[in-house]
């Protein structure tokens, strides 16, 4: 970790508020450009998410969840802020991934990107969830929609094993690609 950061991160740390503002102004173009290459959105989205990157440090550094940096701080706090945007994304399906998919790679967002158009989404999503098995939309929901861990899954449904949550997990989307893949071909 370079030395600035270092310094910047034990200002922090004593409490310096104007420690704070200098992250919040030092890497905050940065952000955006790093942001805009990877997700389409507004620049006040990335305004908002930025702000709840910097409260979020922030706090983990005053309830000491974050004493000693282990990267960057730029890295740390890019960590943040993607994983807001990928919230965001699953909850409000409003920001779009542009660029390179493989880090950020979802298959229910496969689904939901799936080729209809927009307006008949989340019908369409919803009229083919509900024809899936209730086992099906139990794992589905809990792993893609709540963001629970293969372990939490296994626990809760009583599977015997995480290779055996992860193989029914796929077997119900690609279920799900089926029948909206079938659809789609009988129009």
């Amino acid at each position: 970790m370079r030395e600035a950061d270092e310094l910047l991160f034990g200002r922090v740390k004593q409490g310096d508020s104007k420690a704070i503002e200098q992250v919040y102004l030092k890497y905050r173009d940065e952000f955006f450009g790093w942001a805009k290459t990877r997700f389409m959105c507004s620049f006040q989205d990335l305004e908002d998410v930025w702000q709840e990157t910097i409260i979020i440090f922030f706090e983990n550094v005053k309830n000491q969840r974050l004493s000693v940096l282990r990267s960057s701080l730029s890295t740390y706090l890019f960590t943040i802020g993607r994983n807001i945007l990928l919230n965001k994304i699953r909850a409000e399906q409003r920001i779009n991934l542009v660029g390179n998919l493989t880090d950020f790679a979802d298959p229910i967002e496969d689904i939901i990107m799936y080729n209809f158009d927009k307006s008949e989404q989340e019908p369409t999503l919803t009229k083919y969830f509900e024809a899936l098995g209730s086992k099906c939309k139990e794992l589905l929901l809990g792993r893609y929609y709540l963001g629970k861990s293969v372990d939490v899954i296994r626990q809760e449904t009583g599977l015997n094993s995480n290779n055996v949550v992860s193989a029914s997990l796929s077997r119900c989307l690609n279920r799900l690609k089926d029948l909206i893949k079938n659809n789609n071909s009988n129009k």
